[in-house]
């Protein structure tokens, strides 16, 4: 493999050694050595195995290897939070309710930034570390675990002890289950790229497959999955959600385990239980197998499908202004009426909404 080397005019100084800084293993012909590209500093593999994009100021154009140490002081997560609060930019008219963002798998709320961003005109919106992830990085994942938080959440740090929940893919199923064991605590509920029930054999068969992947491939290759899978988001945008914040693949076990139902029926039960209006909204290439179900088993249910997006849409171009839209449009509609969504049709494309100024 080629060495990278950085476009800064300060050279990197790389410590030598016979053990593991850290963790003080020896190395040998199984114990390989690597210098971490952020502080110099000689690591065996186990402590040296995060990939990020580092800071401008280090030169570096593409993810590189680093320690630990190095992830939680030039990652752009702020590990010290495990919430981040976007106060309204523009002039909220009427008490509009806050908007709690809950993420996806391998990620944290740095994902959710951007997103966060486009949606805090009106808003307070409100970025959420679920277990395992950001600044609760040391707390096991568990959907009883996940759902907590989230609860903790709105009862804590809302301004009205309620929200406006947005789960994207596995926050999505957390959300679920949120507002339906807490309906009371949620005044609107948006679904992104969760409509597929998971139980199960197939569901074991599925998710463990995906983790033998991830296995297989090299730390390296996996730091640059997203862009080459996603080659429709930015490249800024991509830095800013993606690269800067690293996705954490050894958390996959435990989001697997969040993402499967667990008993067969659950996501409709608790979608069943929740009264208030629900959106499910997903780009048309991303999987929605049990989307009707789902649909079918919500009071106020609308979907909207954003045509050619995928399961990223939210950060696509295009795609991305398509899907903000719908989702301020939405959650207008939800609070001019809440009890209720006057849409009669509850398939909305993105070519036949009719935006009112």
């Amino acid at each position: 493999m080629a060495e990278i080397t950085p476009k800064s005019s300060t050279p990197l100084v790389k410590r030598e050694g016979k053990n593991c800084s850290k963790c003080s293993k020896s190395f040998g012909p199984f114990t390989w050595s690597y210098n971490c590209t952020a502080c110099g500093d000689i690591f065996c593999d186990d402590c040296s195995k995060y990939y990020i994009l580092l800071p401008p100021e280090f030169g570096f154009t593409q993810t590189t290897r680093v320690c630990h140490s190095c992830v939680l002081k030039h990652s752009s997560i702020d590990y010290s939070r495990t919430y981040d609060v976007f106060e309204p930019h523009g002039t909220p008219q009427g008490t509009p309710a806050d908007i709690v963002l809950v993420g996806g798998a391998l990620g944290s709320r740095a994902q959710l930034t951007y997103i966060a961003e486009n949606l805090c005109e009106k808003h307070r919106v409100i970025t959420v570390d679920l277990p395992g992830q950001g600044g609760r990085y040391k707390e096991a994942l568990s959907r009883p675990a996940a759902v907590a938080v989230l609860k903790e959440i709105v009862e804590n740090h809302t301004i009205y002890k309620k929200a406006i929940v947005i789960g994207i893919s596995m926050g999505g199923y957390v959300a679920m289950q949120f507002a339906g064991e807490n309906p009371d605590l949620v005044s609107a509920l948006i679904l992104h790229g969760c409509h597929n029930e998971s139980s199960g054999a197939m569901a074991s068969v599925l998710y463990g497959m995906m983790g033998m992947v991830y296995k297989v491939l090299s730390r390296e290759k996996l730091s640059n999955l997203v862009p080459e899978t996603f080659p429709k988001i930015p490249r800024d945008r991509m830095e800013k959600s993606f690269l800067r914040t690293m996705l954490d693949y050894d958390q996959w076990p435990a989001c697997a385990e969040v993402m499967k139902e667990p008993r067969e029926g659950f996501n409709v039960e608790m979608l069943s239980r929740y009264q208030g209006p629900v959106l499910f909204i997903r780009g048309d290439g991303d999987f929605a197998r049990s989307e009707e179900k789902f649909l079918a088993a919500c009071k106020n249910g609308r979907k909207v499908i954003i045509v050619g997006g995928s399961h990223v849409v939210p950060y696509e171009e295009p795609g991305s202004k398509e899907w903000h839209d719908h989702v301020l449009k939405f959650i207008e509609d939800t609070e001019s009426l809440p009890n209720s969504i006057t849409e009669k049709d509850p398939t909305v494309r993105l070519s036949t909404l009719n935006f009112q100024n």
